[in-house]
Order: structure tokens, then sequence, then C-alpha cells
């Protein structure tokens, strides 16, 4: 959870960064970082949710999260294009980055937000899927688990 929390505010810090380089090559190179911070992120949150996420609201869970997360795009650029030409576009991406670094770093010390990580529940293997059985995919032989040869 604490690496998560770390790589997310890396990757919010970095779009400040945007506001502040002067060459293509510096702007790639906090390309390069802050995509690599995300996709930490990505492989972590999935692996939270196959991990702490009955299978059985696994769908329901990662379509909210998805919509939330999608919901929340036309909201930014309703916000960011009047920020924007108030104090200007490297103003607010130093800002947005800032605050979005500071808010990630803040969440992490929220009580519960690193339990997980803190009580052992993601060293425990995760319960197996509603109706599965060891070796039911290993006795139904050389077809995939969807019955297809």
């Amino acid at each position: 959870m604490t690496v998560l929390y770390l790589a997310w505010a890396i990757s919010m810090f970095g779009t400040s960064l945007f506001g502040v380089v002067n060459a293509l090559w510096q702007a790639m190179l906090v390309g390069l970082v802050t995509e690599a911070s995300v996709a930490v992120v990505v492989v972590i949150w999935y692996t939270l949710l196959q991990r702490l996420v009955p299978s059985g609201l696994l769908g329901r869970v990662a379509s909210l999260d998805w919509l939330i997360t999608i919901a929340g795009v036309p909201l930014s650029f309703a916000a960011v294009g009047p920020v924007a030409e108030s104090i200007g576009a490297d103003a607010t991406l130093i800002a947005a980055g800032l605050v979005g670094g500071s808010v990630t770093l803040a969440f992490m010390f929220l009580p519960g937000a690193r339990g997980p990580e803190r009580d052992g529940s993601l060293r425990e293997p995760p319960p197996p899927a509603v109706g599965a059985s060891a070796g039911t995919l290993a006795a139904a032989g050389p077809e995939d688990a969807a019955g297809l040869p």
C-alpha cells in the first residue's frame, strides 16, 4: 500500500514538472517517470482488487471503479479550462501536480488507508472463487476454462 501511494504521488508531482520544462527531452523524461509510476499504480491497484474483493463482487467493484474514474474526466476538464485561462497553463500544471501529490500523500496517513499492508491480509493467499475447487481446471483436460478445445 505504501508503494501504491508513493508511486501515485510521484505521478502527481510529475504533473507539476510539465509546467517548468524548457526542452522536449525534459518533457520526455518527466513523461517516462510519471507514466512508469502510473504503471506501478495500475499493477498494484488491480492486484489489490483481485486479492481483497470477493470474486462474486469483483465485476461490480471494478465497474464502479472505472465509472468513478471516467466520470472525473469531464469534471476536471470543466475546472481546468477556467483555471488555466485565469492563471496560465504552466501555473495550472504546477498547482495541479503539487495539490494532487500532496493530497495523495496525505491520504496515505488516514487511519486504515494502509490497513491491508499492516494487518497481513495481503500475505494470505486469496480465497478460492465461489464454486471452484482445487484441481477443477486440471481435471478438465485439454480444453480451456470455458470448455473450448
